[in-house]
């Protein structure tokens, strides 16, 4: 009776509406209900279920399914919480590898956390175990490239930083030099030796200053003008 009960559960949505069925799902969905039965064993009872006008017989795509909804209803009064909540679960799941098959979309990681309580009850097919897999793997890739991409971001950010700070260094440099050329200039005359050395000091900061080195040169030959 626990055996046949279970078969006749997996004919029941989780809305309590009656659904069809292949004998492979009958097979899933009575693991799922904690119960393992033989292939030859399930298609015994798929027929006496048949006979007794329980089910429907198989359709041209070998599924049955219950000949009334009154009898989902019965039956649906016999799952419990526990299993309502699986059911619900690998409804879920495969409601997400349909979505998966047409917009190539995996489940994200609040969807994995919840139907991690209750994967080893779900007893589901290859493809959609593979399915969850995959969508593991997935959310694990995306999490190594935003790591790798925030890796290059603060590498580009810090190399900015690095590149402000020589340029604002080397332009305090360039403006010192250019105080310092243009004092020389103005010192030339009442004092060679002053501007030789002002210019000196400018050129030392920016040897790259036309100014600062026609600065040195005036005064230098101001120099030797004057002995």
């Amino acid at each position: 009776p626990d055996n046949a009960l279970a078969v006749l559960k997996s004919f029941v949505s989780v809305k309590g509406t009656k659904k069809q069925m292949s004998p492979d799902e009958v097979l899933e969905y009575t693991r799922t209900f904690g119960k393992v039965l033989k292939e030859s064993d399930l298609q015994e009872m798929l027929h006496k279920f048949v006979n007794l006008r329980i089910l429907r017989d198989k359709d041209e795509s070998g599924r049955y399914e219950l000949r009334h909804d009154a009898l989902a209803t019965k039956i649906y009064e016999k799952i419990t919480l526990v299993e309502k909540e699986i059911l619900e679960i690998r409804q879920f799941v495969e409601n997400a590898y349909a979505n998966y098959e047409k917009r190539q979309i995996f489940l994200e990681t609040a969807d994995l956390n919840y139907i991690a309580p209750y994967i080893d009850k779900l007893f589901v097919n290859k493809k959609l175990s593979d399915f969850i897999e995959n969508s593991r793997k997935n959310i694990t890739a995306k999490k190594r490239a935003f790591n790798r991409t925030l890796r290059y971001s603060f590498i580009g950010f810090f190399i900015i930083i690095i590149a402000v700070i020589v340029y604002y260094f080397r332009s305090s440099i360039s403006a010192k030099a250019e105080e310092l050329t243009f004092e020389s200039f103005l010192q030339r005359d009442f004092s060679p030796a002053l501007s030789f050395n002002t210019a000196l000091n400018a050129y030392s900061k920016d040897s790259t200053s036309t100014a600062a080195k026609k600065a040195l040169f005036d005064a230098f030959y101001a120099l030797l003008e004057n002995g």
